[in-house]
């Protein structure tokens, strides 16, 4: 499960083989992990995928992931395909299968397993056996019958319960050359369940707690104790095991099986049958248990790496062993040295720098006076009062450079002008681990108490979500009172002025045929004609600048039909999602394709929303349905 999953990645990040700094960078991503975040659980299986996975049955190994519905194939596909170009991995291509059409939320476009994957569905299992293709989304189909033996690993995102949890998982258990072992990476379901599924059809199921990686120290010692693997051998089997395995001629396969052979002998010279037993089980249970471990979080153990290779391949060829177990060298996996160098250099290959959630929006803020630095000592007397916690004031700086970092997050400001306390909290939680784990090396202290004590956490980020959400607010509301200096409560627009409202307003009593709340009526300078179509807004984020500047009040005209080509428009649509703001309205420069229909009718073929800020990509919608898309506005001018 992904709690065992996480609970071996923080035991295996305190033993002193591991590199800690990558590893708990990761393991803070891990459990930061949001149960209903695609794109979180996307970075965690792709990072494991390629850690692990891409290394197993001599490179060529798959995954496939189980999804809940069709919608979350879709989505899942998006995610997958827009995380791997983001990091820049061509080494990794992700197919789908599912049945039938799929509208999300309700709307067009409409997805379809071919139109998705490039070619027909029949298919779909003669590619994904291929080189090209690694993994495979799906939702009910080949989630049964299918067999595939390249699969390696199974990534569940879907309740699994009885003869399904059983037909779903033996997808894996399809043997072919050098596959050696397979993997579960489950996000819901819980291993008393999976076990009670199976228990049904296997006489000895067995259900383990979570392991304690340590373990493996106290299996090698017992096995050392019986002097029938030495170092070396291990040594000289290790000098040419981990050589290209094409490189492997016939008599270094000899030299590597009579290296075996010689602890082979030692064992046969054991006299008693329970300790040769003995023996056999613990290097049994160490084999397995260092092969599970790895596919969580490879370690840092050179020598307890080479004990793992001379030990697998010496449980083969025990005495007494199933004749199926039997190994032929010459199906070996080559990228095990690829490991092994690895390991030599230090690293682990798990990603520092991933955002996991909504992307991290913010605002520009001033400089603490000391007003507010003695606030801010607040928190540490109030973390030591409720938690008995020992920080000190030297402790608050780490707390103000989160929360200065927060604050002059550019969109995490932008949330803050169009939201409440209550829904910029969304935003907020993600930017603030963020943030926490970027500077977890400063504080390590503070650090593992926020990650370790969910009250202690849930205090801490409290206090900043209102210290930052103020600061951001109280910015705003400087530029706001100038703005409103000269504002009067009821006006005309005969005497030259124009109502105020709120653009999410605006759009909203367009959709319903109400009439917006006025916030106030603004003066306007003379000369200029006004009429009862206009109105002023204002508008927040970065994507029109320089033509609005960010936080600029604005005057635009009610729609007037005709054409809006070229113009900049405030648009309202269930298919838009402005990318600063979250909302479902946007105010970009327009463009539009029409296509003719019967009966002289017309239909919006494609139109374009643009920034002209270069640094934001376009708003493209096709086949447009002119109930579900509004022009609300015109953009006239910035007062």
């Amino acid at each position: 499960t992904y709690q065992t999953f996480f609970q071996l990645s923080k035991k295996i990040e305190e033993d002193p083989n591991v590199n800690k700094k990558k590893a708990a960078r990761a393991i803070a991503r891990f459990l930061a992990l949001h149960p209903y975040n695609l794109a979180q659980k996307t970075e965690v299986m792709i990072e494991h995928f390629r850690q692990v996975t891409m290394k197993k049955i001599g490179g060529k190994a798959k995954a496939m992931v189980v999804t809940s519905s069709r919608e979350h194939v879709v989505r899942y596909k998006h995610e997958f395909d827009t995380y791997l170009k983001e990091k820049g991995y061509h080494d990794i291509k992700a197919l789908v299968a599912f049945s039938g059409v799929v509208l999300l939320d309700g709307v067009p476009p409409e997805y379809t397993e071919a139109g998705m994957n490039g070619f027909g569905e029949r298919e779909l299992p003669e590619r994904f056996a291929t080189a090209e293709y690694q993994i495979l989304l799906v939702a009910e189909k080949y989630q049964t019958g299918y067999d595939e033996p390249l699969l390696h690993t199974m990534y569940v995102d879907k309740r699994l319960d009885g003869v399904k949890a059983v037909q779903t998982l033996s997808r894996l258990n399809r043997t072919c050359p050098g596959k050696e072992d397979t993997f579960v990476l489950d996000f819901v379901n819980r291993r008393e369940d999976i076990l009670a599924a199976f228990q049904p059809y296997y006489e000895q199921t067995q259900l383990t707690d979570t392991t304690d990686p340590n373990k493996l120290y106290d299996l090698k010692n017992k096995i050392d104790s019986f002097q029938i693997i030495r170092k070396p051998d291990i040594d000289a089997f290790c000098a040419v095991f981990f050589k290209n395995k094409e490189l492997h001629t016939k008599r270094e396969h000899a030299q590597l099986n009579a290296l075996i052979d010689v602890a082979v002998e030692r064992f046969k010279a054991i006299e008693k049958e329970e300790h040769r037993e003995d023996f056999a089980n613990t290097l049994g249970v160490f084999v397995r248990l260092y092969a599970f471990l790895a596919q969580i979080m490879p370690f840092q153990d050179i020598e307890l790496e080479k004990f793992y290779a001379y030990s697998r391949f010496l449980l083969k060829k025990l005495p007494g062993r199933d004749p199926s177990d039997i190994y032929h060298l010459g199906d070996e996996v080559a990228l095990e040295y690829y490991r092994l160098q690895k390991m030599a250099e230090g690293s682990i290959e798990l990603q520092k720098d991933s955002g996991a959630g909504i992307k991290p929006v913010t605002e520009a803020g001033t400089k603490k006076d000391k007003e507010e630095y003695a606030l801010l000592s607040e928190i540490i007397k109030l973390l030591n009062e409720r938690f008995g916690t020992d920080f000190t004031e030297a402790d608050k700086l780490f707390f103000d450079q989160i929360e200065e970092e927060m604050v002059m997050d550019e969109k995490l400001g932008v949330q803050a002008k169009t939201n409440t306390i209550d829904n910029f909290k969304y935003g907020f939680e993600d930017v603030f681990i963020s943030k926490l784990v970027d500077r977890m090396d400063q504080n390590q202290d503070i650090f593992n108490k926020i990650m370790d004590d969910k009250a202690f956490a849930a205090v801490v980020k409290d206090y900043l979500l209102k210290r930052v959400y103020k600061r951001l607010s109280e910015t705003e509301k400087e530029k706001s009172d100038l703005f409103f200096r000269d504002v009067i409560s009821e006006g005309r627009y005969e005497d030259g002025y124009l109502p105020i409202y709120d653009l999410q307003a605006v759009a909203t009593a367009f959709r319903e045929q109400t009439t917006p709340k006025i916030k106030g009526w603004k003066p306007m300078p003379d000369g200029r004609r006004l009429n009862k179509d206009m109105f002023v807004a204002q508008v927040v984020g970065k994507s029109m600048e320089p033509t609005i500047p960010d936080g600029s009040y604005c005057i635009f005209r009610y729609d007037q039909g005709g054409s809006r080509n070229g113009k900049v428009v405030l648009v309202e649509s269930r298919q838009v999602t402005d990318p600063e703001t979250n909302q479902k309205f946007t105010i970009k420069r327009y463009r539009s394709e029409k296509e003719a229909l019967d009966d002289d009718q017309w239909r919006h073929k494609k139109i374009t929303l643009s920034p002209d800020n270069n640094t934001f990509k376009d708003i493209v919608l096709e086949n447009v349905s002119g109930d579900d898309f509004r022009v609300v506005a015109e953009f006239i001018c910035v007062i």
